[in-house]
């Protein structure tokens, strides 16, 4: 937990999460702004991510399907769409890929990414009770 006083919110982070590596990694933070009663999703700045639109290709073997995962803006809204079909992506079994102008790189590809992103999903929709 970081506390922030001065703005009154404080953020939440899984502390088993991948911090460093070579791939692009998407870690959420659960944001809590206790001044107004309000939780949200918090992208962590990552330099894969640090230009929008982000797009994920999440393909699922089991059902030769692929669909396109897109982050237009970060904001509340937005950002819990993303994560939710990033999220239920996961859930599926699907192999996520980050698409750039020249390639798709793996995403989401460990136990412990995917488990990290999981748990922090998980935990904001019990918080919020969103599912």
């Amino acid at each position: 937990m970081e506390e922030n006083k001065a703005a009154k919110f404080n953020v939440f982070r899984l502390k088993k999460r991948v911090k460093e590596s070579d791939q692009p990694l998407l870690n959420l933070a659960i944001v809590i702004n206790f001044l107004n009663d309000e939780a949200y999703l918090l992208m962590e700045p990552s330099v894969h991510f640090s230009e929008l639109p982000v797009t994920i290709i999440a393909k699922n073997d089991s059902t030769n399907t692929s669909k396109e995962i897109i982050l237009a803006e970060q904001n509340r809204e937005s950002t819990l769409h993303f994560a939710a079909d990033v999220y239920e992506s996961v859930l599926q079994g699907s192999h996520l890929y980050l698409e750039n102008d020249t390639a798709q790189i793996p995403l989401l590809s460990t136990h412990q990414e995917k488990e990290a992103f999981r748990i922090t999903v998980s935990d904001y929709f019990r918080l919020t009770r969103v599912y």
